[in-house]
């Protein structure tokens, strides 16, 4: 369920008449590592405040989990006396070791877990990801109030210099485990919704106590979320460090009482950051697996891929279609149309293999987000460098469909990092071994209840697809532009083109034939010399078997010789033992029984029993598939799989 946004504006009479708050909810997920707090014995009173060097403050704008980030990290600095002890009480602070507020906000829209970035506030996990990411630049390279939102090289050369550590989320629900929190990491990151009792002029006189602060009025109906640091606590309650300025509270910092903190809590962060990492040349990097918080590649102007673990030289080769199948921009990986041209024309630098050039389009499964389409997208580019081909990829946005689907996965497919004392491969493991307890016939009845929910996000999926190949879909387009760039190479070596999909990427594929390359490469008008297509490979697709005669048969043959249409599918009883959790079979029969129409079961191209039920074992127009040693779904396009055999193939002129 998408969480809720919330924006209002909570007035008093400090030097900001308004205060924006929104910061946005985000659930839980069994991914994040949460804190376990140690046996240590914890003080009854716990005061970091003197360990922080500047009170933010974030005007009218709703950038609060920036600042509450930022003074995190502060307080860490601080401990790590990158901030002189002289220096920690300034109203100014040294912006040249302080962390940006600003970069820790911008960068988290990015990241969180809301499309685009035409929105005010964002979640704390999104400010965590921003971090893990790409690091946190300094107040210096990135001020407050710089005009320039742009996340330029330089920029992420500093932030790279201050890497995340340790991190996990806290479990808010118990204020010993907050406690512990600040103990052992000074400062926490939280969220939590606020009521009129913070106001300043509504804040009440310090209590009796070692530490005399001014305190929050409790009072019912937080409607607002708003993001804070929690530097130290008391009997009576928890110390906050707001980002509105020192005027607020004692010097910025008020108490939270402990019924407060329990009614209004969202979530909560503890966070360290790293030593600084470089990579061989000496150069700050973060190393992350299929990340490494790079800016966008200068071979490719103006467009950005920040947090994408992507080959050198390999940005121009990839573009992304999102929401109706457009260009998408929105994202981490962005493609815009003026590109087009300059990443087309990277096709005539390739070499020569048995006297072609050979041209792969790929296009992947329907399962896979932003992030597993560029990670196997880039094995995918590797590999064809090193054999002489060029390929170039479509990173298609799926929608909500692999997010819904997300428990429905193929069971060799990975879901992030261990919870504490479960991994989701092994509460999927359990949800499987729970419904093979119930038996089939009620497992089919889940998916079948499921399928109300899930076949409107599918149809929108392969909406997806097929506009990525109207008049201004972005594969439509680019493939224009790359028909333009082959034929306009006078140097008299023929390009041949190879299409390649996975599962639901067989659907885009077919899309592309059907309402664009049938014509460019076919009609004797338009077609011109120099480019032919020189295989199709379809590996699982969830094609269905009428779908794909009508568009790649339009008019009764194939579009390559027989020999040269090639279909990978999984053996029978492989198709029968990938379940999906919800179902007692593969996500291939689940799509053909469910998700394709609302009433009878839709063959389907990539299914065995479906393809020998149309041809009767002849084959009919399709060469006769042999069955893969792949065991299941998400395999076909891992390394030593099918698509290392297709690649091995367009190499050596299999498909001339």
């Amino acid at each position: 369920m998408e969480a809720a946004v919330v924006t209002s504006f909570l007035s008093h009479d400090t030097d900001r008449s308004t205060r924006s708050l929104d910061a946005r909810a985000d659930d839980t997920d069994a991914r994040d590592f949460v804190y376990q707090p140690t046996i240590a014995l914890l003080p009854g009173t716990l005061d970091r405040r003197p360990l922080a060097p500047k009170i933010l403050d974030q005007g009218q704008e709703g950038a609060c989990v920036g600042f509450a980030l930022a003074a995190v990290i502060n307080i860490s600095l601080a401990r790590q006396d990158e901030v002189r002890p002289a220096r920690r009480r300034s109203a100014t602070g040294g912006a040249g070791s302080l962390a940006s507020a600003r970069m820790l906000y911008e960068m988290a829209r990015r990241y969180d877990e809301w499309k685009g970035e035409g929105y005010s506030g964002t979640s704390p996990r999104g400010a965590m990801k921003a971090w893990h990411h790409v690091g946190a630049a300094s107040e210096a390279a990135w001020p407050l109030d710089s005009r320039e939102r742009e996340w330029t090289p330089e920029r992420a050369d500093d932030a790279r210099s201050r890497p995340l550590g340790a991190y996990y989320r806290v479990l808010d629900s118990d204020p010993l485990h907050v406690q512990a929190a600040v103990l052992e990491a000074d400062a926490v990151l939280v969220s939590l919704w606020v009521h009129s009792g913070w106001r300043h002029d509504q804040l009440l006189a310090p209590a009796r106590g070692a530490v005399t602060i001014k305190r929050i009025d409790s009072r019912p109906g937080g409607r607002s979320l708003h993001a804070v640091a929690i530097v130290g606590y008391t009997p009576d309650g928890l110390i906050v460090q707001n980002s509105w300025g020192r005027r607020w509270g004692t010097g910025g910092f008020a108490l939270l009482a402990y019924d407060d903190w329990f009614a209004n809590r969202q979530d909560a962060w503890i966070a360290r950051p790293g030593p600084r990492t470089n990579d061989s040349q000496g150069r700050a990097r973060i190393f992350l697996a299929g990340f490494a918080g790079e800016a966008g590649a200068p071979s490719r102007v103006d467009t950005s891929a920040e947090g994408l673990d992507i080959p050198a030289g390999a940005l121009p080769f990839f573009i992304n279609t999102g929401d109706q199948g457009g260009l998408d921009g929105t994202h981490r990986l962005k493609t815009r149309i003026e590109e087009l041209p300059g990443m087309a024309a990277k096709v005539r630098e390739q070499q020569t293999v048995d006297g072609h050039r050979h041209v792969m389009l790929y296009a992947h499964g329907g399962l896979d987000a932003e992030t597993e389409g560029v990670r196997i997208a880039s094995r995918i580019f590797t590999a064809c460098r090193a054999s002489g081909q060029t390929a170039y990829f479509f990173v298609w946005e799926t929608g909500t469909f692999e997010s819904v689907l997300g428990l429905l996965r193929s069971r060799d497919d990975a879901a992030g990092p261990e919870a504490v004392g479960f991994s989701i491969p092994e509460i999927l493991g359990a949800i499987k071994k729970g419904a093979a307890n119930i038996g089939r016939a009620v497992q089919k009845a889940i998916g079948a209840a499921s399928a109300g929910a899930i076949r409107p996000i599918w149809k929108e999926m392969t909406g997806r697809a097929e506009g990525a190949s109207a008049s201004r879909g972005g594969a439509r387009l680019f493939t224009g532009e790359l028909l333009k760039a082959m034929r306009d190479d006078d140097r008299g070596v023929p390009y041949v083109l190879h299409l390649v999909g996975h599962s639901a990427g067989a659907i885009y594929l077919s899309f592309l034939w059907d309402h664009l390359l049938r014509t460019e490469l076919t009609d004797p008008v338009i077609a011109g010399t120099g480019v032919t297509l020189g295989s199709i490979h379809l590996m699982a697709p969830a094609l269905s078997v009428a779908d794909a005669e009508a568009r790649f048969m339009a008019g009764g043959a194939l579009p390559v010789a027989r020999k040269n249409f090639r279909v990978y599918m999984l053996g029978d009883e492989k198709e029968q033992t990938d379940n999906i959790g919800v179902y007692p079979s593969s996500l291939l029969t689940y799509v053909a029984d469910h998700l394709q129409a609302r009433k009878g079961r839709v063959p389907i191209l990539g299914i065995g029993s479906d393809f020998r039920k149309r041809y009767r074992n002849s084959g009919g127009p399709w060469p006769v598939p042999a069955s893969p040693g792949t065991e299941r779904h998400g395999q076909f396009d891992d390394e030593g799989h099918e698509i290392d055999t297709i690649i091995e193939e367009i190499a050596a002129g299999k498909y001339v």
